[in-house]
């Protein structure tokens, strides 16, 4: 089986009087994600919600979506807490990446300042996948539970990984 199989979106860049493309394009040719870039200069201010301009729509495959990611740098850099998005093959309006500024000293941060055309998301392409949905009742659940012979107990750290 081929691995080399590529699904065709349509992207149409809405910013068209700027030297700036707005396609999404990889950074390194292993990357699994494609930079999105700010459409628009932001002045956002500590502990802000922001929706920032990608300067595109997309047509996605259909069996197919996009995964909006921030990328590690938007946060590390710029502590802007990014939301993960889905832009699901109907969608068909401007992308767009909501974050918040969230500096760790908050009260003596300087405004943040996003730059038109500044590298601030990625997407990543997906294939639709359907689940199955059952209904069980706890005593079936904790019996499949039991089956599967794991030793985790609870979350957020239980693995004690966290």
């Amino acid at each position: 089986m081929s691995t080399n199989f590529k699904p065709d979106y349509f992207f149409c860049q809405i910013e068209k009087n700027t030297e700036v493309n707005f396609l999404p394009k990889k950074a390194e040719p292993n990357a699994t994600g494609y930079d999105v870039k700010a459409a628009e200069s932001v002045i956002v201010q500590p502990g802000e919600l922001v929706k920032i301009r990608l300067g595109f729509k997309v047509l996605c495959p259909e069996g197919w979506w996009l995964q909006l990611n921030p990328r590690s740098s938007t946060f590390m850099k710029k502590e802007l807490v990014c939301l993960v998005g889905i832009i699901d093959q109907d969608f068909n309006h401007e992308v767009c990446l909501v974050g918040k500024y969230l500096p760790k000293y908050y009260f003596q941060a300087e405004p943040l300042k996003i730059e038109f055309g500044e590298r601030i998301g990625q997407v990543v392409p997906v294939k639709i996948q359907e689940m199955g949905i059952n209904e069980i009742d706890e005593s079936e659940y904790n019996a499949k539970f039991a089956l599967r012979n794991a030793e985790r107990n609870g979350g957020f750290g239980s693995s004690g990984t966290f």
